[in-house]
């Protein structure tokens, strides 16, 4: 019995000071209930939770909706960029975009987004956007204006690399 009690007097402080009171029957089913509440269990809770769903890096080479160009997400300092690496369009206008960065500013966001914005060269006009991370081997850039509701969604697909081609 004694026992009991000192294991009740360590989890009083943290779920309810109305323990004294609280006959032996009451004190038992409490007691399987206090293992749940224990440092260990609430500590890993904490940190599980705090990993998102889809938290897959989105750092690589990415292939665009129908192939038209390569994207290389690179981080800097935490915060992601995109530059375009090839185009499928040869011509020279088109090729003047290879190497300009149009992914700027994306921050990770705790439910495993990336907020940022995107230049689209074409139209000459930079966008805010999200990128979802659907699986490790694709994401969902949605540019939009105002809200999300208002905007395009791509879906991209991530590169694969021959250890032969490095």
């Amino acid at each position: 019995m004694s026992n009991l009690f000192s294991k009740l007097t360590l989890y009083n402080i943290s779920v309810n000071n109305n323990f004294a009171t609280v006959n032996y029957n009451h004190i038992k089913m409490n007691k399987i209930k206090l293992r749940f509440c224990s440092p260990i269990f609430i500590v890993t809770f904490f940190f599980l939770c705090s990993f998102p769903a889809n938290s897959q890096d989105i750092t690589g080479i990415w292939l665009t909706e129908k192939s038209e160009s390569k994207i290389e997400i690179y981080e800097d300092n935490g915060i992601f960029f995109g530059k375009v690496l090839w185009i499928k369009e040869q011509t020279e206008k088109v090729q003047k975009r290879v190497g300009m960065t149009i992914l700027k500013n994306f921050v990770h966001l705790k439910d495993g987004s990336y907020k940022g914005t995107v230049f689209a060269p074409h139209l000459d006009k930079t966008f805010n956007a999200v990128i979802t991370v659907k699986n490790e081997n694709e994401i969902v850039l949605r540019g939009y204006v105002g809200i999300s509701l208002f905007g395009q969604s791509q879906t991209w697909e991530r590169m694969k690399i021959n250890k032969n081609q490095e």
